[in-house]
Parts: structure tokens; C-alpha cells; sequence
């Protein structure tokens, strides 16, 4: 029960507080922001040069828009982020890894 309810927590923590972390970041830091948003226009462009049939390339223009992978890059740095900051609570206070 106690995996479940971390998972979930994780899960949905990581995406509410990527979110944050977006938009804080876009605040703050709008030439890195901008570096990101252009890298993910990159990724989409490369993905639109590949030899794939028509149809993958409507998915692709549909479905994978650049807001999405920064979406994506920032909803993994936070779920990296609060694991490792589980780990280190866990770790101090001397728990084992088993739940």
C-alpha cells in the first residue's frame, strides 16, 4: 500500500510542482527558457525530417508540440528531483529500502 500511495504522490507531485518549476523558470530565466524552447523545436523538427509514412508525421505535428517536451523535461527533472530528496530523508533517517 505504502508503494501505491508514493507512486501516486510522486506522480502527481512531480507534474503540479513541474508545472511550478515552468513557469518560475520561464519568470526568472527567460534566456535559458527560451534555449529550451528552441532545443525542443529542434527535437520536433528532427522528428518531422525522419523517413516516416505521412500519417506518423500528422501524429507527430498533432500531438508533439513544443510546449509538450518542455512540459515533459521539466515534469522528469522534478521527479528526479523529489526521489532523490526521498532517498535522502530516508537514508537519514536510517530506514531501510524496503517499504
Amino acid at each position: 500500500m505504502h508503494r501505491f500511495l508514493f507512486s501516486t504522490t510522486n506522480i502527481i507531485g512531480s507534474v503540479l510542482l513541474g508545472a511550478l518549476a515552468m513557469v518560475v523558470f520561464g519568470l526568472y530565466f527567460e534566456e535559458s527558457f527560451k534555449f529550451i524552447l528552441n532545443v525542443a523545436e529542434q527535437v520536433k523538427g528532427g522528428l518531422l525530417r525522419l523517413p516516416m509514412p505521412t500519417k506518423f508525421h500528422n501524429f507527430v505535428r498533432l500531438f508533439l508540440h513544443e510546449s509538450s517536451f518542455v512540459f515533459a523535461f521539466f515534469t522528469i527533472i522534478t521527479r528526479i528531483l523529489i526521489s532523490a530528496l526521498y532517498g535522502l530523508v530516508r537514508m537519514a533517517l536510517g530506514l531501510s529500502r524496503d517499504f
